[in-house]
């Protein structure tokens, strides 16, 4: 039987990754711009740059840089792109509307990374050996799910702070 960690870095990106999961999906379903929402938000990304951090150290599966490195590069463009109009939009509303959309696609990214490292490690008979099948209907499957709540929640947020 495969090993699911393959090193103390493994490890401490199996730690890493469940720590964000928990946390993004709370901070998802509690009040938006409380102290405590915040909070866990700073958890969410420290834990989030070390699951990125650490996904360029691990090479198990192909011996090289590989699909999952290039997720890892998008979902830390996701993350900036998600904290830093906080500190550089000036119009509050717009950073407020740029913070709730990338930050919720991080966590739907990193749910959709589960699905995918599910999928890798489940037997060839579901999707007879073929990889890239697995990968591209786990993500992409999410993401559809993701798109269609995110339509519902936008509104919503946009609504709860006043954002246009």
């Amino acid at each position: 039987m495969q090993s699911i960690v393959h090193s103390p870095v493994g490890l401490l990106h199996l730690a890493a990754s469940c720590a964000a999961l928990i946390l993004g999906l709370a901070i998802l379903c509690l009040q938006k711009g409380t102290a405590r929402h915040k909070r866990m938000g700073y958890a969410y990304v420290v834990s989030m740059l070390t699951v990125n951090g650490t996904a360029f150290l691990i090479y198990q599966l192909w011996g090289r840089f590989g699909v999952f490195h290039w997720f890892a590069v998008l979902s830390l463009l996701t993350l900036l792109a998600g904290i830093l109009p906080l500190f550089l939009v000036r119009e509050r509303p717009r950073a407020r509307s740029l913070h709730l959309s990338f930050m919720y696609w991080s966590v739907i990214g990193l749910y959709s990374a589960l699905v995918a490292e599910i999928m890798v490690r489940i037997p060839h008979a579901l999707f007879r050996g073929n990889f890239g099948l697995a990968i591209n209907v786990s993500i992409f499957s999410l993401m559809g799910l993701g798109g269609v709540l995110f339509g519902y929640l936008r509104q919503k947020w946009h609504r709860d702070f006043g954002i246009d």
